[in-house]
């Protein structure tokens, strides 16, 4: 049970990914609203990275379940959950085989500060 979905920073062929437990549901919004915010660190991964899963995790920093982080692909949570990808090196974000500009996928999942 719960509101599966799944983050993947990819930088360099390399991933990161995040994933929340319970709000998967918002992770388009999630991943536009920390693009918005962290637009002058698109050109440092290892600063939006950290922007997106702050964006992610919220107020819910303290708690000790609901959200992770792992390198590398390869993971069952993939299945059957919603995942997006965001490919650092070339400011591009895909969803469901859609590919999107950083201010294109801003433009349509919000994210306006």
């Amino acid at each position: 049970m719960g509101d599966r979905g799944i983050i993947v920073m990819v930088e360099d062929g390399k991933e990161l990914s995040f994933y929340t437990h319970w709000t998967g549901g918002s992770i388009r919004e999630v991943v536009a609203e920390a693009l918005s915010k962290g637009r002058d660190r698109w050109d440092d991964a290892s600063y939006l990275n950290r922007i997106v899963f702050s964006t992610l995790v919220g107020t819910d920093w303290e708690d000790t379940t609901g959200y992770g982080i792992w390198v590398g692909g390869d993971n069952d949570l993939w299945v059957n959950n919603p995942s997006v990808y965001v490919f650092t090196d070339t400011k591009t974000v895909f969803y469901e085989d859609e590919g999107y500009t950083y201010d294109e996928w801003i433009t349509k999942f919000g994210g306006a500060e």
